[in-house]
């Protein structure tokens, strides 16, 4: 049975659980797709924003698809959205039907005249429906893990100014960087503040990637001036309201580990095995802080059985056994990722005993 509070109080030190316990940020919709007309027999709905019978019926298939596999929770998110500039390119997966987006180096928000003529979202473009149907229709025992958007710093540096843009902004025009960085954490902050009264939201679960494998795209003294004060506002919405703040970024975060334990994060996400793996996170950090996922993405997709079933008891033997740990991909889902590796994976940690 589904217990998201036997979860949350795993990852934050509280409880402890012989039975390895799953989480994972995303699993992109082809995999879950392939999964519910392959082994639940259900039709697939695409999900429609405009289309509010069609958000229900694909909302449907999601609950059904987490239960069914074991979890107590899953993400929901795009509360608002944000106008951004994108690249596109062929998607190669065999189970995509669409293309890929990429952002652009260059963002919307260069100039003083940017900032004032960008189309900012406002409180009535909040939309809580999806979390609200959800909420209204988990099974007991399942809670939501809520995201608005895009990250703070993620917001900036991939769409609304662009990384280049982003670097030269520092130094060229700070006051421009600061106000950026305050419209849109303000907006961010209003939506988390309404949506951390829905009943079934469990945990504000952020994504921000700070980093890349060999260490951060920016100094540690960037992220302390721009970006970190406001992830501790959000851990403060959270925790005011009896919530844990988890925190997914990709990267080598070592150079800023001290401030992840000072803005409040109670559970990390997002590991690589060429970069801070998970192994090493779980033993560096014991008891100071959640750990979650860790599975390589790249071993995930190219391993075999036996490799792959090898790989995640390692992994288990460590981080299982270290405890405040929950179980899952180091990053995602992707629909690269082939099916039948996903579900070894799950079934590697329901066969697992704990040493």
């Amino acid at each position: 049975m589904p217990d998201i509070n036997k979860l949350i109080n795993v990852l934050l030190g509280k409880d402890t659980s012989d039975e390895v316990l799953l989480m994972e940020m995303i699993i992109d919709n082809e995999i879950i797709k392939e999964y519910i007309v392959k082994y639940l027999s259900r039709p697939w709905v695409d999900y429609s924003k405009t289309d509010k019978e069609k958000r229900c019926k694909y909302w449907d298939n999601i609950i059904l698809f987490y239960q069914s596999l074991g979890y107590s929770c899953f993400r929901v998110s795009n509360a608002l959205t944000f106008e951004f500039d994108t690249k596109k390119a062929n998607d190669k997966s065999i189970t995509s039907t669409k293309d890929r987006g990429w952002a652009n180096h260059s963002g919307k928000i260069i100039t003083e005249e940017d900032f004032k003529a960008y189309p900012w979202p406002t409180v009535e473009d909040i939309d809580l429906f999806d979390y609200e149907y959800v909420s209204s229709k988990l099974p007991q025992g399942m809670g939501i893990l809520a995201c608005v958007y895009g990250g703070i710093f993620e917001m900036l540096c991939e769409y609304l100014v662009g990384f280049e843009q982003l670097c030269f902004m520092e130094y060229e025009n700070e006051q421009l960087l600061e106000k950026i960085f305050k419209k849109t954490g303000d907006i961010l902050l209003e939506a988390y503040e309404k949506i951390v009264k829905i009943s079934k939201v469990a945990v504000l679960f952020q994504g921000d990637d700070f980093g890349f494998t060999q260490g951060l795209m920016f100094p540690p003294l960037f992220y302390e001036k721009y970006v970190f004060p406001w992830h501790k506002n959000l851990a403060n919405i959270a925790h005011a309201n009896n919530k844990p703040y988890f925190l997914h970024s990709c990267g080598n975060l070592r150079d800023i580990k001290t401030s992840l334990l000072e803005i409040g994060i109670d559970a990390k996400h997002s590991f690589e095995d060429k970069g801070w793996s998970v192994i090493d996170f779980s033993n560096e950090m014991k008891g100071k802080m959640g750990v979650i996922g860790g599975v390589d993405v790249d071993k995930l997709c190219r391993y075999d059985k036996k490799q792959l079933e090898e790989y995640c008891i390692k992994i288990l033997d460590v981080c299982h056994n270290n405890g405040r740990y929950a179980f899952g991909s180091g990053n995602s889902i992707a629909n690269y990722v082939p099916l039948e590796n996903f579900l070894i994976m799950i079934n590697t940690a329901k066969n697992y005993k704990k040493g």
